[in-house]
């Protein structure tokens, strides 16, 4: 009789138990050989030359414009009015 054939006559619960048992068994070794894995890179890593031997381009950010107050004012006075309008449309639509 083959293996798979004598699995095959044993009962569900028997069954189950092997599937989930060799599903373990399984997914341990993979993640014993995943961490042994990583933990060669991780040990083969120096951090001191970590970010240099990344070679990241340069980012310049341009430094933003100040407004004068003018301009601030003028702002103000804007969002001034949309408040206003919207509380008077609120008021016509309540009505």
């Amino acid at each position: 009789m083959n293996f798979l054939e004598k699995i095959r006559l044993l009962p569900i619960k028997t069954r189950k138990i092997i599937l989930w048992a060799s599903l373990i068994v399984l997914a341990s070794a993979m993640f014993v050989w995943w961490f042994n894995g990583f933990s060669r890179k991780m040990s083969g890593l120096n951090p001191g030359k970590f970010m240099e031997e990344l070679d990241l381009p340069k980012v310049t950010i341009p430094e933003m414009p100040g407004l004068t107050d003018e301009e601030v004012q003028q702002i103000k006075d804007t969002l001034n009015n949309i408040e206003t309008n919207a509380e008077q449309e609120s008021q016509v639509q309540e009505n």
